[in-house]
């Protein structure tokens, strides 16, 4: 979000509060979810990254090129 919303004002609002260029109520995985699911999430909804929950508490956030640096690692 801050990429796109951000921008080249980047320099202008390193003051700003996260919360003013998050997404509000993003969508998320479980800890529990499969990648292949994870995959699925990211597509249908043009995401790079999404949060990873367990339970009530953000336990990591999952992108793209961390689900493509492990396919090509565990996937020889």
């Amino acid at each position: 979000d801050a990429l796109l919303k951000i921008g080249a004002d980047a320099p202008n609002r390193l003051e700003d509060p996260v919360s003013r260029h998050m997404t509000d109520n993003p969508t998320s995985l479980s800890v529990h979810d499969k990648i292949a699911f994870a995959l699925h999430k990211m597509d249908l909804g043009g995401y790079r990254h999404l949060p990873v929950m367990d339970g009530d508490r953000v336990a990591s956030l999952i992108s793209i090129r961390s689900i493509l640096k492990y396919l090509t690692e565990h996937n020889r």
